[in-house]
C-alpha cells in the first residue's frame, strides 16, 4: 500500500529503479519503512536520479544511510552535489560518522565552500575526530574565510605539535579570530616539522590548483602540473 501511496513522486523514475532492482531488492523493507513510511521522499526525489547513478557507491553504505535517514535527508541535496568528495570518508569504521552527525547541519550548510578542503583533511580524519565539538568553532575564520588549504592538508601535523592548545577553552577559537591568526595557523602548518609526526612520509607532497574546487577527481595530463601550486600534505 505505502509505494502506491507514492506512485506519482517513483513513476519519472521507474527506469533507474528497475535498471538497478537486483542492487535495491534487498533493502526494500528498509526503503520502505525509513524513507517511505518515514516521511523522506519528499526531500530525497529531487535527487533520485542521481542516487540511482551513483548506486554503486553507495550501495556498501545504504544500512548506514538508512539507520541514520533522519538526519541526513534535511541534506541530501547538497551531500548529493559533493558525493564524489564524501565518499572519499566512506568506510566499513562509522565510529567518526557517529561522533560527526550531530555536527552535519553546520558542515552541510558550508559544503560548497567546504569541499575542497575534503580530500586534503581525509587522511586526518580520526584525529580530527575526538576534536569535532572544539574544532567546528574555528571552521569559518581558518578554512572558510582565510582559504588556507595548507591547514587542511597539514591537520595531522598542527594536532601533533598544538593540539594540547585545544583542552584550554576559547585559546583557539580567539586565536584564528585575531586579524592574521589564519595565517599564523597556516604557517605553523607549512613549518613545523613533519618527520616525527609522518617519518619517512614527511616529504610527500599534494599538487592543488587554483581552481581545486571544480572537478578536483577528473583525469588530467602533465600539462596541467605547470598551474598547479604544491601544498605540503
Amino acid at each position: 500500500i505505502t509505494p502506491r501511496r507514492y506512485a506519482p513522486l517513483l513513476v519519472v523514475h521507474a527506469p533507474g529503479i528497475i535498471a538497478r532492482l537486483d542492487k535495491l531488492e534487498g533493502f526494500v523493507p528498509g526503503i520502505v519503512e525509513k524513507i517511505l513510511d518515514g516521511g523522506h521522499l519528499e526531500r530525497i526525489e529531487p535527487e533520485l536520479d542521481g542516487i540511482l547513478d551513483r548506486l554503486d557507491d553507495i550501495e556498501p553504505h545504504l544500512p548506514w544511510v538508512l539507520d541514520h535517514i533522519d538526519a541526513l535527508a534535511p541534506h541530501v541535496d547538497k551531500l548529493m552535489r559533493h558525493i564524489d568528495e564524501l565518499l572519499l570518508y566512506a568506510d566499513e569504521e562509522y565510529k567518526w560518522a557517529d561522533d560527526f552527525l550531530p555536527y552535519l547541519p553546520f558542515f552541510a550548510a558550508r559544503l560548497d565552500r567546504l569541499g575542497p578542503h575534503l580530500p586534503l583533511l581525509r587522511p586526518h580524519i580520526r584525529r580530527l575526530a575526538p576534536h569535532f565539538r572544539r574544532l567546528v568553532p574555528c571552521v569559518d575564520p581558518i578554512l572558510l574565510k582565510s582559504a588556507q588549504f595548507a591547514i587542511s592538508a597539514n591537520a595531522d601535523i598542527l594536532l601533533f605539535w598544538v593540539g594540547w592548545a585545544l583542552r584550554i577553552p576559547f585559546v583557539v577559537p580567539l586565536v584564528v579570530r585575531c586579524p592574521g591568526g589564519a595565517g599564523f595557523v597556516g604557517f605553523l602548518a607549512r613549518r613545523l616539522p613533519r618527520r616525527p609526526v609522518r617519518g619517512r612520509c614527511a616529504g610527500v607532497e599534494c599538487l592543488v590548483t587554483e581552481d581545486y574546487g571544480a572537478g578536483w577527481n577528473r583525469p588530467f595530463d602533465g600539462a596541467e602540473l605547470d598551474t598547479a601550486r604544491p601544498v605540503a600534505f
